[in-house]
């Protein structure tokens, strides 16, 4: 018996044609191209290819409906096989396609191929501009403002300004796109609802952040612009990201990491409440009770002078678990005094000489400057005060 077999062979044609890198043609919204755009020409048949010069012609187009306008038009001088292109920032605001031609001839009579490309642009982000409305100025791609009760946004992804304010512009020149009426519902909607550097009070929203709507800078100077941020051109005063629980506060000068290590870059500084000074202000005498409210702060200033003397009377050690008051005197005479603390719960001290807590009722610092501390600690099944040392009891 004979077998045979039969083969079959296809044959891919010889050609010609343009490759396209990349594919669409993006821009932010204020028409900076991301990456520049290679044309290449090719020749050849199946997997095989080479570079095959030819005569381009480059066309930057606006396309609406049928209507095409070409805003920009190159054609290289001589064969090229690869040209880079990058559109004019400054240029072309309404560009919304490219097309490139191949031809084999100077007179651009035999066409090799073409390519058209989609230029995409990036959505703006709704910005608001507090000045008023002036020539001087320029305007990006969604900054707005407001004039009367109206919302004017720059439309235009050129950024630029017109010869008359916004208002005008429109009634005169109600095809120009660069001015556009922005009602307050859109606005609320893009700024709010889509979360995409959305504006709440002075607060800006942006992802998982929460920031401040004013920071700094690389070089420190005060910055606004929190469309920047990310960058070292915006560091917001305020930061939270709700996702990691990170965050910072003074720009950057205090901040902690998602497990909660604070770190800071400046030395604290404690704010000490005269508490002297805030009994006479509420018109103790000798003898009188000063009850103290710690959310005012914890540290105490206790030195009186040669003034009145008044007790100062904490709360209830179980109102406040775990806090730490600190206390600091200066006697600057022999004759001075200082305020004596209380408690209706007592305060345990611990005595100097021998080293154990002893509960007193009312306790006053040594005859002379000094400082200690008192803290709410569990004790006896409960919370009661505790001071680091003994302030000579009365």
């Amino acid at each position: 018996m004979v077998v045979t077999n039969t083969f079959y062979l296809t044959a891919e044609s010889y050609r010609q044609w343009l490759e396209a890198n990349p594919t669409a043609v993006s821009v932010d919204a204020n028409n900076v191209q991301k990456s520049p755009l290679v044309i290449r020409s090719w020749s050849g048949e199946g997997s095989d290819k080479t570079a095959y010069p030819v005569y381009l012609t480059l066309q930057v187009e606006s396309v609406a409906g049928t209507s095409v306008e070409v805003l920009y038009t190159y054609k290289s001088t001589s064969k090229v096989s690869e040209y880079t292109y990058t559109l004019t920032s400054d240029k072309y605001a309404t560009a919304n396609r490219i097309t490139v031609s191949a031809y084999d001839d100077a007179a651009r009579t035999k066409a090799v191929g073409s390519v058209q490309l989609n230029i995409l642009a990036d959505n703006p982000v709704p910005y608001p501009r507090s000045e008023e409305w002036s020539t001087s100025l320029t305007y990006k791609n969604g900054e707005y403002l407001k004039q009367g009760d109206v919302l004017y946004m720059w439309t235009s992804r050129v950024p630029g300004n017109t010869t008359t304010d916004p208002k005008t512009w429109i009634q005169n020149n109600p095809t120009s796109k660069l001015w556009s009426v922005y009602p307050y519902n859109t606005l609320l909607a893009g700024q709010i609802l889509l979360f995409e550097f959305a504006l709440l009070g002075k607060a800006v929203f942006k992802d998982e952040y929460m920031m401040s709507q004013y920071g700094r800078d690389a070089n420190w100077n005060q910055a606004s612009d929190y469309r920047q941020f990310g960058t070292d051109a915006f560091t917001p005063n305020i930061l939270f990201n709700f996702l990691t629980g990170a965050g910072h506060l003074a720009a950057g000068n205090i901040y902690w990491d998602e497990m909660g290590e604070m770190y800071r870059r400046t030395m604290g500084r404690f704010i000490w409440r005269d508490i002297h000074a805030e009994g006479i202000d509420a018109g103790l005498i000798d003898g009188d009770d000063y009850n103290i409210d710690l959310k005012r702060g914890t540290f105490l200033d206790i030195s009186s002078g040669l003034g009145e003397v008044f007790y100062v009377v904490l709360p209830s050690a179980s109102a406040y678990p775990g806090i730490t008051i600190s206390f600091r005197w200066a006697l600057l005479t022999r004759s001075g005094a200082t305020h004596p603390i209380k408690c209706a719960d007592g305060i345990w001290a611990l005595n100097k000489d021998s080293q154990e807590y002893a509960l007193s009722t009312t306790i006053d610092a040594e005859g002379k400057s000094g400082n200690a501390t008192i803290q709410s600690m569990e004790k006896n099944g409960g919370y009661e005060w505790v001071a680091d040392r003994d302030f000579s009891p009365e």
